[in-house]
């Protein structure tokens, strides 16, 4: 036992450390709380014992609590704005997913004091709303990590049924989105050649992609990943994002990228005291690694490396 040790034993009674926890945990409870309005399905998709450890998870993180208004997915904005307005007076912030853009409008003009923040996977709407700050879940460093990811899976063994043969050795990547600029392709396209230069890339069109290729890796960003239930010939590596409970994620899916309002709720947390910009703001996803799925230690550590990468 170390001299500052024995002194801490000496001088700090059993009662101290009470009236600390005591005082930390009135603290935590008189808070204002953050606010996410959600719906049945999205507890349904991510999962119940999943999204109350995150919700514990987040709230220790940002040391309040967490108070998630659930309403019907198609309910009138002025009965959403009530719900959020009846379940907490006032709030610390409020987080509407971009399916409640005229709740988070009514909201606003409601109650204007209180920071109201819009999640939307691009830049492209809305750009800009009175009183609300706009935050993108689908960011460049998404698109760029999960490059990063495939580049790491492509170098793992090929797992095909018997029998099966790879016939397109130079298009071993399939990326499939619902973003179609050149700027966010060439993102993805960076991230790869980052960790390959001999990996090949292609991008996903609607009527022309041949799914009797086997790829090494598929990666689906903006697409429902029940996607690969109908086209068992692409990859057992995916790369996806999705809200799914990463236990009833397609069995080949090795990396999730989660954008939910419960993951990107820290970075929120962060822009709580900035003025409203007219620009949306970014919020970086969370990638989740399987561990189970990526057969050795090496390819683990590649992905932990990869996921943790900046621009």
């Amino acid at each position: 036992m170390t001299k500052f040790e024995r002194l801490c034993l000496e001088n700090i009674s059993p009662y101290s450390v009470l009236i600390a926890v005591v005082l930390t945990a009135l603290l935590f409870l008189v808070r204002p709380a953050a606010v996410i309005v959600s719906d049945d399905m999205f507890t349904a998709i991510y999962g119940v014992k999943r999204e109350h450890y995150k919700r514990i998870e987040m709230s220790s993180r940002i040391f309040r609590r967490i108070k998630i208004v659930n309403v019907a997915i198609d309910a009138e904005a002025e009965a959403v704005a009530f719900a959020v307005e009846d379940a907490v007076k006032k709030p610390a912030f409020v987080v509407f997913p971009k399916r409640y853009m005229q709740a988070a409008q009514r909201y606003a003009k409601d109650c204007p004091k209180i920071k109201i923040f819009l999640l939307t996977e691009s830049n492209n709407e809305p750009q800009s709303m009175e009183g609300i700050q706009i935050l993108s879940t689908g960011t460049e460093l998404d698109y760029y990590r999960a490059g990063l990811c495939a580049a790491v899976l492509t170098k793992l063994p090929l797992e095909t049924e018997e029998g099966t043969k790879i016939t397109d050795y130079n298009k071993s990547i399939l990326l499939i989105t619902e973003n179609e600029s050149d700027l966010i392709k060439g993102i993805f396209n960076t991230g790869v050649r980052k960790y390959s230069s001999d990996a090949g890339i292609e991008h996903f069109e609607k009527n022309s992609t041949d799914f009797s290729k086997i790829f090494k890796c598929v990666v689906i960003l903006g697409y429902e990943t029940n996607f690969l239930n109908s086209n068992k010939n692409l990859s057992t590596k995916v790369v996806a994002k999705t809200w799914l409970d990463p236990l009833y994620a397609p069995p080949n899916a090795v990396v999730i990228i989660d954008d939910s309002p419960l993951a990107i709720l820290p970075q929120i947390t962060k822009y709580r005291f900035r003025k409203i910009s007219p620009a949306p703001l970014k919020a970086n996803s969370t990638f989740i690694i399987r561990f189970d799925r990526t057969e050795t230690f090496t390819a683990l550590l590649a992905l932990r490396t990869a996921v943790g990468k900046k621009l």
